[in-house]
């Protein structure tokens, strides 16, 4: 994808994801790890990242903990695909 660096799948829920997830978790060192080596990278231009849910269904307190990665890494895209009607 050229310019743009996308990580793994953000997990949704701290119920629907491993414990890992948990903000002392390995994925969220994981996370902030990959952030931050793609933000250091001067040839990335658009960092994105995708989950299952949106952050309207997450519980504040781990999506606080994703936006605050995200704005401390410059994603400038978030894309999920959970809805039901």
């Amino acid at each position: 994808m050229g310019n743009v660096r996308q990580p793994l799948r953000v997990p949704s829920t701290p119920s629907h994801a491993p414990a890992s997830a948990a903000p002392n978790g390995t994925y969220m060192a994981w996370l902030a790890k990959d952030l931050a080596a793609a933000a250091a990278d001067p040839t990335i231009k658009w960092i994105l990242a995708g989950g299952h849910r949106p952050f309207e269904d997450l519980p504040t307190a781990h999506a606080n903990e994703l936006l605050a990665l995200f704005k401390q890494y410059g994603v400038a895209m978030y894309f999920a695909g959970h809805g039901h009607s």
